[in-house]
């Protein structure tokens, strides 16, 4: 209200209806529900509010994680013995729990993933998390956005990211509307 913009996007995570229905009422419009999965190879659902006109509904592209999978080159794989210790420990199951099918869609990226529930794969050579390269492709950021940043700091930054392509379909229909509003 202060600042009186043209057009805003809001967006958050999925919450129960009766605190998305609060900030509804603050911002004076609905929220629109919209999963990355439509357009990545991420489960991410995300509430968005906008004041942008004639939202629609996104098509689905139909990505899986085989899809955005990297030549990975010298990447350190999990030895055997690495997979035994972790399924000796506290965490029993976590490890499975956490391997991606990469026929399907990956679990949402997190910031604050610890390398345990970090997403894993098999692939031809063996198991191995994702590398950032493929954590950008599941937001659709373009390839190597982030390779200035230590290894880390990317996995968290991705995580903490927008689906770009969702963002731009959201934007994309400001095109037909008058910016005066």
């Amino acid at each position: 209200q202060e600042c009186s913009p043209a057009f805003f996007v809001l967006e958050n995570v999925k919450m129960p209806d009766k605190y998305a229905n609060a900030i509804s009422r603050a911002l004076g419009v609905n929220y629109i529900c919209i999963n990355s999965s439509l357009v990545s190879a991420q489960q991410r659902t995300r509430y968005y509010w906008t004041n942008i006109p004639n939202v629609a509904t996104i098509q689905d592209k139909g990505i899986v994680i085989r899809d955005i999978l990297s030549d990975v080159g010298p990447y350190r794989y999990w030895t055997q013995n690495q997979i035994y210790k972790m399924h000796k420990k506290q965490y029993r199951g976590a490890l499975a729990n956490r391997v991606e099918n990469i026929d399907g869609k990956c679990r949402c990226l997190l910031a604050n993933d610890g390398n345990l529930f970090r997403p894993k794969i098999w692939d031809s050579v063996g198991l191995r998390w994702l590398t950032p390269l493929e954590w950008e492709r599941l937001q659709t950021i373009p390839d190597n956005y982030t390779h200035m940043l230590s290894r880390t700091q990317r996995y968290k930054q991705i995580g903490n990211a927008f689906t770009v392509d969702v963002i731009v379909h959201i934007l994309q229909h400001m095109e037909n509307t008058d910016a005066k509003r």
